[in-house]
């Protein structure tokens, strides 16, 4: 006689056919990235050619009261293919972003189109992916802690840039009122 229950739970662990996920690259063209990751990339993309642009600024600024015309208009082109190729980039982020919510990466040309471009910002920052593995691939893995500190950087600079344009001129009336209130 045989003692094993054929109604018992089975001992084994069995994981769903779709958790697997992968580790998003900063420079990939394919794969998935979600919002935060999509918002510290962007930003992390935005301070390094803010540090870029202002070097080629400064160069072409030099270079025009040394008499080096050539500089000044080198660094001037250098500009223009830096924005293209940062343009470049917004738009491969974009695809990435799209690919994450199951939608086409053709969708990121609508960054050409005048109010399109509006819309389309603000669904990437705010609509949630897919959960799970889509037509694009498998989810991305969880974000480590340079990505949450990047791509929470701006929103905090944000909050506390109108809190201080509101805080600042409300000081500055108060020691307004408390200088004249000590005159009289």
């Amino acid at each position: 006689m045989d003692t094993t229950n054929p109604y018992q739970t089975p001992a084994a662990t069995v994981e769903p056919a779709d958790s697997q996920t992968y580790q998003p690259r900063v420079f990939a063209l394919s794969g998935r990235i979600g919002r935060l990751r999509y918002i510290a990339y962007g930003t992390g993309l935005m301070l390094l050619s803010n540090l870029l642009f202002v070097f080629l600024g400064a160069l072409s600024g030099i270079s025009g009261p040394l008499g080096i015309p050539s500089a000044a208009g080198g660094s001037g082109l250098l500009m223009i293919l830096l924005y293209l190729f940062l343009f470049a980039i917004a738009i491969i982020y974009a695809k990435r972003r799209l690919n994450d919510l199951n939608r086409t990466g053709l969708l990121s040309l609508l960054f050409i189109v005048p109010v399109g471009n509006i819309l389309l910002a603000l669904y990437l920052l705010f609509a949630r992916g897919t959960t799970g593995a889509n037509r694009y691939g498998p989810e991305p893995c969880g974000n480590p802690l340079g990505v949450k500190i990047l791509g929470l950087l701006i929103p905090v600079v944000m909050v506390v840039g109108i809190l201080s344009a509101i805080a600042i001129p409300a000081y500055q009336q108060y020691l307004q009122r408390a200088a004249v209130m000590q005159q009289q």
